[in-house]
């Protein structure tokens, strides 16, 4: 599989599919729904983009704007 990294959505699947989660699994560890996930997938950027970069193990300014070290 191939991400678009230059993409918020992109550095989110890479991330997510990194750790070998599924939506499902993501969400069980920030304690969400995956339906949650899945709108994140889709574009809209989390409210607590800093626990879904900690859960992820990526920074945040990676995640959110593609700038600096994942």
């Amino acid at each position: 599989m191939t991400f678009d990294l230059s993409t918020f959505v992109g550095r989110l699947l890479y991330a997510r599919t990194r750790k070998g989660w599924s939506q499902k699994e993501l969400a069980d560890h920030l304690g969400c729904f995956a339906s949650r996930i899945s709108t994140w997938e889709r574009g809209r950027k989390p409210r607590d983009a800093n626990k879904l970069a900690s859960t992820l193990g990526v920074r945040v300014d990676w995640l959110l704007l593609g700038s600096g070290e994942m």
